[in-house]
C-alpha cells in the first residue's frame, strides 16, 4: 500500500458536523497506517490492532447512544476517536471528536448526530476490511 494514497470520496451527507468542512476529510487515509507500521516496524501487528479496532468498533458506537450523562460519554468518545485517528480513519476521528467537544460541553448527541456516526462507522468497517483483505492477500 502506497503512503499518502486514500480511500472513499468524501460523502458530507455522512458528516456529523453541520458547519462547513474546510477541506474533504478521506474516508480512510492508508498512509497514516503505512506509518504506523513503519513506526512500529510491525506490520502484523498494525493489522491485529485494526482487526480489533473493526471487530469492537460496532459496539462502542452503540453505546455512545446508551449514555445518560455527558461526562461519562467523554471517555468512550475520546478512545474511539485516538484509535480512528490511528487507523487513518480521518471522517470517523472528526464526527465521534464533534460528540466528544458536545459532552464536554455538557449536551448528548442528538439522534441525526448518532446516526452518522454510525454511519461513518459502517463505512470505515468496510473500507478498513477491504484494506485488510489486500494486505493479508499481498502477504
Amino acid at each position: 500500500m502506497s503512503g499518502g494514497r486514500t480511500t472513499g470520496p468524501p460523502d458530507t451527507d455522512t458528516l456529523c458536523s453541520r458547519a462547513v468542512v474546510p477541506a474533504p476529510l478521506p474516508l480512510l487515509d492508508v498512509g497514516v497506517i503505512d506509518q504506523l507500521a513503519e513506526e512500529l516496524g510491525d506490520r502484523s501487528a498494525v493489522a491485529r490492532f485494526l482487526r480489533s479496532f473493526v471487530e469492537l468498533l460496532p459496539g462502542r458506537v452503540a453505546a455512545i447512544g446508551a449514555f445518560g450523562e455527558p461526562g461519562a460519554l467523554v471517555d468512550q468518545t475520546e478512545s474511539i476517536a485516538a484509535a480512528a485517528s490511528m487507523a487513518g480513519a480521518h471522517r470517523l476521528a472528526q464526527c465521534v471528536a464533534e460528540i466528544v467537544d458536545a459532552a464536554r460541553a455538557g449536551r448528548l448527541p442528538e439522534a441525526t448526530e448518532v446516526r452518522a456516526l454510525h454511519r461513518e462507522a459502517s463505512a470505515t468497517r468496510a473500507e478498513l476490511g477491504y484494506y485488510l483483505e489486500a494486505l493479508e492477500a499481498a502477504s
